[in-house]
């Protein structure tokens, strides 16, 4: 669990990832302003699934172990 926009989340790390994502209904609780991508992302699963995004949320804080850092999170309904 981490907070993410003072909402603490569960979180998934995954160090071969080259975006950080959250999920649409989770994005609500934590109060998110999404902002239009510029061009649609396809997201890859690992068993080939291919889901679009096109919605990103700019700067949301998050704290580990009482750190702060500002992380970009793409809206992607999985």
């Amino acid at each position: 669990m981490l907070l993410v926009n003072t909402v603490p989340v569960t979180v998934l790390f995954d160090a071969g990832a080259t975006h950080s994502f959250v999920n649409p209904i989770v994005a609500t609780w934590m109060g998110c302003k999404f902002e239009d991508l510029e061009v649609r992302l396809g997201v890859t699963t690992p068993i080939g699934l291919v889901y679009q995004a096109d919605r990103i949320a700019w700067k949301c804080t998050i704290i580990i172990l009482e750190k702060l850092f500002l992380g970009d999170l793409i809206l992607l309904g999985i």
